[in-house]
């Protein structure tokens, strides 16, 4: 039997690898998708990245970036950094999200990856020796844990007036930030400087029916109010004290002092719901506690029952003879018609001071309390209720609740209308109320927002 030459056979290795390798080439070429902006900006002039954006997304934020009005129109999604310019313009790159989706058009080509750029100046940044975004600390703890098909806007030093007033006494410097839709919830992640309570708040609220309007959720709110105060103007501080007095002392009647009444109740995880008055019936309110000392405790709510049953506007008809056979009718506060019962109801002990539609009650369990105007709130919240599970990523919030459609558009408004928050609006639904929670973990502070499924609420009118 006669050998093939070893010419032969090397002739066959040699095409047999050259088939395999044009297969392999072929698959990664087959499998290969474009990077992400971030892997080309530079990293000092970059201040925002919009990816798995849509043209209408872009145009929301033209009045902070007005260089992003001429981003041609397109189909689908992309992705569009706002870079700054050597002379302090401003302008923009615009790439694909999927290789198969088709830029407007380009005027840059890098590592087969097309690019459009408003300005023929950031070529050059894009190609410089500066190190890209990707590469900056604080954008990889903002975007940690996040997937590529995951919608998100970054902005870089966004300012304090970009957050509400309850973010801004967690983080009163934000050095970064990034906003991200994932399912039906939107979470801001801000990173700076976090001021936070250790104390978690509950990962759920009870479903209330009427629902309220808010529904405040806190793990520490003493230290919350505190430092949210301590971060204000001292004339604000004195004002922002005396409306939470006049609220109270609204509610309850009464003299209230902040540092010794009020705040004591406010020591332990607590939950505030509140309802303002409508055309069929009057203002609600429901807050739910816990003692730090029973008999301390219950003695303050004894004083909190006396205090309102002062305040009740029960009358009595005096009628007294005076000089000369003449007679003196006035009408006369009477707090004493005001009637106290105390009821055992399952296991909890309810104290309820009543006059006409006028009334006050108290709950307490073990070291559990509750305080209300609305014995229909006290019934679900004492008997076998629903709650409703808040929006988290950590699972571990130090505060969250529900806000009503038109408290979310005021918190919007008190913005300033800042494109942020009426892009995040738009990703929510308009007519419904809104689960919201708060989480921090180290420097980042995170805000989720989602509306509830629509079997807990029933559908507006």
């Amino acid at each position: 039997m006669t050998r093939p030459p070893f010419s032969r056979i090397l002739i066959l290795a040699l095409v047999g690898s050259a088939i395999i390798l044009a297969g392999t080439i072929i698959g990664v070429l087959a499998l290969w998708q474009p990077r992400s902006l971030d892997a080309f900006l530079p990293q000092p002039q970059t201040v925002a990245l919009l990816e798995n954006v849509t043209r209408e997304d872009i145009r929301m934020f033209t009045a902070q970036y007005p260089a992003l009005q001429a981003v041609p129109m397109y189909e689908g999604f992309m992705n569009v950094g706002v870079v700054t310019l050597p002379d302090a313009r401003q302008g923009w790159v615009l790439s694909a999200t999927e290789k198969d989706a088709p830029l407007p058009s380009s005027n840059l080509r890098i590592d087969r990856q097309d690019f459009l750029l408003s300005d023929p100046e950031l070529q050059a940044l894009l190609t410089s020796d500066e190190p890209r975004l990707r590469a900056s600390q604080d954008f990889s703890l903002l975007t940690r844990s996040m997937r590529r098909d995951e919608r998100w806007i970054f902005v870089k030093e966004p300012g304090s007036t970009v957050l509400p007033a309850l973010l801004r006494s967690m983080i009163p410097e934000s050095r970064a930030l990034i906003v991200m839709t994932k399912g039906d919830t939107v979470t801001l992640r801000i990173l700076g400087n976090t001021v936070v309570p250790g104390r978690r708040a509950s990962a759920a609220i009870p479903l209330l029916t009427p629902t309220p309007d808010v529904t405040l959720a806190l793990g520490n709110p003493k230290e919350i109010l505190e430092s949210r105060l301590q971060h204000l103007p001292e004339d604000e501080r004195a004002v922002e004290i005396g409306m939470l007095t006049a609220t109270v002392r609204q509610l309850l009647g009464g003299q209230w002092s902040y540092s010794y009444d009020l705040l004591p109740f406010l020591r332990q995880e607590s939950v505030l719901h509140w309802r303002a008055a409508t055309g069929t019936g009057g203002l609600a309110f429901l807050f739910q506690s816990s003692m730090d000392d029973i008999r301390s405790g219950k003695a303050r709510l004894s004083e909190l029952h006396e205090r309102f049953r002062g305040s009740l506007l029960g009358t009595v008809v005096v009628d007294r003879p005076i000089e000369h056979g003449m007679r003196s009718t006035i009408l006369k506060s009477d707090p004493s018609q005001a009637e106290d019962s105390v009821q055992n109801i399952r296991d909890w002990t309810v104290h309820t001071t009543r006059s006409g539609d006028q009334a006050l009650m108290s709950a307490t369990r073990g070291r559990d309390i509750v305080i209300t105007n609305s014995r229909e709130w006290l019934d679900q919240v004492t008997g076998i209720g629903h709650d409703l599970p808040l929006p988290s990523r950590l699972g571990s919030p130090v505060a969250g609740g529900s806000l009503s459609p038109a408290l979310v558009d005021r918190v919007i408004g008190d913005s300033g209308g800042l494109p942020l928050w009426q892009w995040i609006r738009q990703q929510l639904e308009a007519r419904n109320p809104v689960l919201w929670s708060i989480e921090a973990d180290s420097d980042i502070l995170t805000l989720n927002l989602a509306n509830p499924p629509q079997t807990h609420y029933p559908a507006p009118r």
